[in-house]
């Protein structure tokens, strides 16, 4: 599998999962690449299929009676858990968990509209965790535009009371597919959020939002 230098210095390798969900112009190939893109091609497959729309309703009844004790579905990472947005689902297939190895992901149930990208937000372990400097999130964003991307941001920003970096861009191939990344961290490991989305769509980034903001480191 490829890794992918995010960071020049230190050095922090990703796993090609993060490595194609940086940003989603990359022209990066990988079975983690290829195993998600085909996750959203069956999502999008099934969504006719009485099973899908039946896991459909039982997940709206799940998430229902949570909101009723007034709770939250989440996903759960190693030494961390984060909300699945409503609309969100957390990937199970077998094929996709196999290539995120430690990793999680999260995927939209349906399109926001037809033409659009099915958004999803990718956990993947980068490495030990280390201070975020602001020189080592512009040279993140240099690998990442010389890489085939065009970088609209790339800065510290305040998560839960602690600055993390976060890159924003989209696709030189395809301008819609736009994708941010933040570096997020428990107490002693990096980890790599990626929230790929398409850039008309307001409900996607709301959504990453909601995700980044509610992290919790656990126990």
């Amino acid at each position: 599998m490829k890794r992918l230098t995010f960071f020049v210095r230190p050095v922090r390798l990703l796993s090609s999962g993060v490595a194609c969900a940086i940003l989603a112009g990359l022209s990066l190939t990988s079975t983690g690449c290829d195993a998600l893109s085909k996750y959203r091609d069956k999502l999008a497959e099934k969504k006719a299929t009485e099973a899908f729309a039946d896991a459909r309703e039982q997940e709206a009844a799940e998430r229902a009676e949570l909101e009723a004790r007034d709770e939250t579905p989440r996903a759960a990472g190693p030494g961390f858990s984060v909300p699945v947005p409503s609309g969100f689902s957390a990937v199970v297939d077998p094929a996709v968990k196999d290539r995120l190895g430690r990793g999680i992901a999260l995927t939209a149930l349906e399109r926001t509209k037809p033409d659009w990208f099915l958004a999803s937000i990718v956990f993947t372990p980068a490495g030990p965790a280390l201070e975020t400097k602001a020189k080592e999130c512009t040279d993140a964003a240099s690998v990442i535009s010389a890489q085939g991307s065009t970088v609209t941001r790339a800065e510290l920003v305040q998560i839960g009371g602690t600055e993390r970096c976060q890159i924003e861009g989209t696709s030189r191939a395809e301008p819609n597919h736009g994708a941010v990344m933040t570096m997020m961290s428990t107490a002693k490991e990096a980890w790599g959020v990626t929230c790929n989305y398409d850039t008309r769509d307001d409900a996607a980034r709301a959504a990453c939002t909601t995700a980044l903001e509610g992290w919790q480191v656990e126990a």
